[in-house]
C-alpha cells in the first residue's frame, strides 16, 4: 500500500519542479496512509492541493498529516513517531517537511509489512505439516499458519508463547520450534516471526 522513497530524493524533485513534485507526492503519502488505515479518515486530491497553497490552511494540513501517520502506525500496532508540531516546524528549514514525513513513512512499511516489496525473505511450509509444501513470502495465509507444527517457541519478555489450534497441528515434541509465523497474544490480531532462536521485531496482521 505505501511505497518506500529516498526522502533526499523527494526533497529535491519538489526543488527542481518548483513544487509540482512536492503536491503530487503529498497527496500519494495521504491516500497511502488512508488506504494503510483501512480508511479510518477521508482525504481529498483537491482539497490537499490547495491547503499546501494556502498560508496557515498548509500548516493545519501538515499537522493533519503528521496525525494520520500516528493513526496508521496505532492501526498496524507500531510506535506512533509523527509529531504535528515537528512537521511544522521542519516546513521552515527549506520545506524539510518532504525529509521529516518520508523518513517515518519508509519505516512504517517497513515494519508494518506493507510496502510495496517485503522485506521478509521466501519462507517454506514445514515438511511435517499436513499441507503440501509451498514457498511463500510476506505475511502467510490462514491455511499456512494452520499448517506450521505446535512446536512453540520459548517465552521472551516481548512476547508469550502463542497457543495454536490443536485441532489444526499435531503436538510435537522436538526441542527446537521451527522457524514461523505464530499470534501473538501480546498483539490480539497480529503474529509475530519465531527465526527458530529469537523473536523476531517482525510482525503482520493475522488473516481471517
Amino acid at each position: 500500500m505505501g511505497k518506500k522513497r529516498s526522502p533526499w530524493g523527494v526533497w529535491w524533485l519538489s526543488v527542481i519542479t518548483l513544487g509540482v513534485y512536492y503536491l503530487v507526492w503529498y497527496v500519494k503519502i495521504n491516500k497511502e496512509l488512508r488506504r494503510a488505515s483501512g480508511d479510518l479518515f477521508k482525504v481529498g486530491t483537491f482539497g490537499l492541493w490547495m491547503s499546501q497553497c494556502i498560508p496557515i490552511a498548509n500548516w493545519i494540513s501538515l499537522a493533519n498529516t503528521a496525525n494520520r501517520l500516528n493513526m496508521t502506525q496505532q492501526k498496524l500496532g507500531e510506535s506512533v513517531s509523527g509529531s504535528p508540531g515537528m512537521t511544522i516546524l521542519s516546513s521552515f528549514w527549506f520545506s524539510s517537511q518532504t525529509r521529516y514525513l518520508q523518513r517515518r513513512l519508509n519505516t512504517t512499511w517497513v515494519a508494518g509489512q506493507i510496502g510495496t516489496h517485503s522485506i521478509f525473505p521466501a519462507l517454506s511450509v514445514h515438511p511435517a505439516a499436513t499441507e503440501s509444501t509451498q514457498a511463500f513470502s510476506g505475511s502467510p495465509t490462514a491455511t499456512q499458519i494452520a499448517a506450521t507444527p505446535a512446536v512453540l517457541p520459548p517465552t521472551n519478555n516481548t512476547s508469550a508463547v502463542p497457543e495454536l489450534a490443536a485441532s489444526a497441528i499435531s503436538v510435537q515434541t522436538t526441542p527446537n520450534a521451527p522457524a514461523g509465523w505464530y499470534p501473538d497474544s501480546a498483539a490480539p490480531g497480529f503474529q509475530r516471526y519465531w527465526d527458530g532462536a529469537i523473536w523476531t521485531e517482525h510482525t503482520a496482521p493475522l488473516h481471517p
